[in-house]
């Protein structure tokens, strides 16, 4: 149970913890840049562009969707397969699809074709549970970015912006 509103950094520095994900920078590069008062909490953020967060693991969606939030995608919808998520899309453009790419159901590549054959296709972010050359060249072919899993969230934060 969390206390709303959320206050996105305290929530994923405590997801970092948890993901054993180390800080690389010695600054937290994820300001609130919204609200300049730092004796009060945060107030919402603006929806901002739809993302759709795809990935088989509960955990790792709620850490994705507090990266995004913290960068202006405050609205998201989740998916666990690629079945739930074609689904989605099929009903809603997104502008944004952040995809682990060991879905339960569908090859990674051929799900990744299936979203870029939509029609409005999402900025596709895909996120690789282990580094090998041929799956980093064929993912990026077919994606704008190609993170590790979990991602480095100073990484995802320079896909994000750009």
């Amino acid at each position: 149970m969390f206390q709303r509103p959320l206050v996105w950094p305290a929530l994923l520095s405590a997801m970092n913890e948890l993901m054993g994900i180390a800080r690389v920078h010695p600054v937290d590069l994820d300001l609130d840049l919204l609200n300049d008062d730092g004796d009060t909490a945060p107030g919402p953020l603006p929806a901002g562009p739809r993302a759709l967060i795809v990935h088989r693991d509960p955990q790792a969606r709620l850490y994705l969707r507090a990266r995004l939030a913290m960068h202006g995608h405050a609205v998201a919808d989740e998916a666990a397969s690629a079945r739930e998520a074609l689904a989605l899309a099929a009903s809603q453009p997104y502008a944004l699809a952040v995809v682990g790419l060991d879905l339960p159901d569908t090859p990674p590549l051929v799900f990744i074709d299936q979203l870029r054959a939509l029609p409005a296709p999402p900025r596709i972010v895909g996120l690789l549970p282990q580094w090998t050359v041929a799956a980093w060249w064929s993912l990026r072919r077919r994606a704008v970015a190609s993170l590790a899993d979990p991602p480095d969230p100073c990484r995802l934060a320079s896909v994000l912006r750009g």
